[in-house]
């Protein structure tokens, strides 16, 4: 009996041609859907909706969105404050590194007196 039930559970052995190219082309669909989510994540843009739309109009519909769509200075300014590496300066306002002593916008010194 237990010979009889693993031969009904077993998958066929023989798989045919045109699943094998659907299986490849999902597997290339999700794939380039994934590229397109992270040049739009790249570039301060938010990645999971460029992986949806890519994954519903097609991913070369995806990564050229991405790829025209202008970066987000802003956020990527907002995201290097946020992990500590960078801060605002005092005088103009523009995101430097944490470690310079001289702003190289308006050349103010960001080191407080001692």
């Amino acid at each position: 009996m237990d010979v009889w039930i693993l031969s009904q559970i077993s998958a066929p052995a023989d798989v045919s041609v045109k699943d094998l190219v659907l299986m490849i082309g999902g597997f290339n669909w999700f794939a380039l859907a994934i590229i397109a989510a992270s040049t739009a994540s790249n570039k301060g843009r938010f990645g999971f909706g460029y992986f949806l739309a890519s994954m519903a109009f097609g991913p070369i519909v995806g990564i050229t969105a991405a790829a025209l769509a202008s970066e987000d200075t802003e956020g990527l300014d907002e995201a290097k404050i946020r992990r500590g590496s960078h801060c605002r300066c005092a005088s103009c306002d523009e995101v430097i590194r944490k470690a310079a002593t001289v702003c190289p916008q308006c050349g103010s010194n960001t080191r407080s007196p001692a």
